[in-house]
């Protein structure tokens, strides 16, 4: 569990610094050629599209720490915890800073919004940096050999979990254009049903369990 955790924890900083490396190749062609191809500026979201998934995939990959950082909680280990949640909350961070919530506030807004910078502005002011400050944090912080895992893990828990974070991940999905925002409302009542499955199978049938 911890080897598989640990690959894990080196993948979402892959890929988060991969897509924001990414964004700020695809945004220095937008401007390169923003006066030259007269539909430049329509393609812009087109080829910010990778950065956008790449982002989501970092973000709903580092939701497999929570159920881990739960149960250190609970059996006082309030390190681990910590650095478990670090581990999903630091992708968190880095996709809402260089969706907006930061880069809008490092750069004049008059030059970031337009389409010409935009791409740009956000993957090179943002993106990039907090995506390597946190690989950066989590390569001296994460100590395998200080962390542990439950030998056997509830099915019904491990699912239960895994749907829960990811109705609460999901509508960050808007930030991207994808899902729609039926789509959206449609999976999380899904999401709410199969939660009411699982506590209604809880309740009648043995507890399964999943070694792992």
């Amino acid at each position: 569990m911890i080897t598989w955790e640990t690959r894990l924890t080196r993948l979402v900083a892959s890929l988060l610094v991969a897509a924001s490396a990414y964004g700020v190749l695809a945004g220095a062609h937008v401007t390169m050629y923003y006066d030259l191809v007269p539909t430049m500026g329509a393609r812009e979201d087109t080829l910010g599209g990778p950065v956008g998934l790449g982002y989501l995939a970092a973000v709903l990959l580092s939701l497999a720490h929570l159920p881990l950082a739960a149960w250190d909680a609970r059996a006082g280990r309030w390190r681990a915890a910590a650095v478990r949640v670090f581990a999903f909350l630091g992708p968190l961070v880095v996709v809402l800073g260089a969706e907006g919530l930061i880069a809008h506030f490092v750069w004049w807004a008059a030059i970031s919004e337009t389409d010409r910078y935009h791409l740009l502005h956000h993957s090179l002011t943002t993106g990039l940096p907090l995506a390597v400050v946190y690989a950066l944090v989590m390569r001296r912080v994460w100590r395998p050999a200080a962390l542990s895992a439950p030998a056997f893990v509830p099915v019904r828990a491990l699912l239960a979990s895994v749907t829960a974070c990811a109705m609460l991940v999901l509508p960050i999905g808007i930030l991207f254009g994808f899902p729609s925002l039926p789509t959206i409302a449609t999976l999380e009542a899904a999401g709410v049903l199969a939660l009411l499955g699982l506590w209604l199978t809880q309740r009648r049938g043995p507890r399964a369990r999943l070694k792992v």
